[in-house]
């Protein structure tokens, strides 16, 4: 697939003018962003693998759901904790010591 400024018949200068498609380099820059963010998901999911936690919650230790692991296998909190938004650990949220 062709980027919009991967034009092999337009003269480079033209290619690399950020001026001549605004906005495109900071797409591609978002884009970036996005692709490294997911990747260091998939590296921490791995990291998971490897000890033997992935697949757990990592609020309350329970089992995700395969369903939510086969829509998003970075998950990793359970459909409780996803719904609370709920950093792992935090105090207070469903399945912790202090939830009450």
């Amino acid at each position: 697939m062709a980027l919009a400024n991967d034009r092999h018949d337009e003269p480079a200068e033209d290619r690399a003018d950020p001026d001549a498609a605004p906005g495109t380099i900071g797409d591609y820059a978002t884009l970036l962003s996005r692709a490294e963010a997911m990747l260091d998901d998939v590296d921490r999911a791995l990291i998971r693998l490897d000890q033997g936690s992935y697949g757990r919650c990592e609020v309350c230790g329970a089992a995700v759901d395969d369903d939510r692991l086969s829509s998003d296998p970075t998950a990793t909190t359970c459909g409780d904790h996803a719904a609370v938004g709920a950093p792992p650990g935090t105090p207070g949220t469903p399945g912790t010591p202090d939830a009450g």
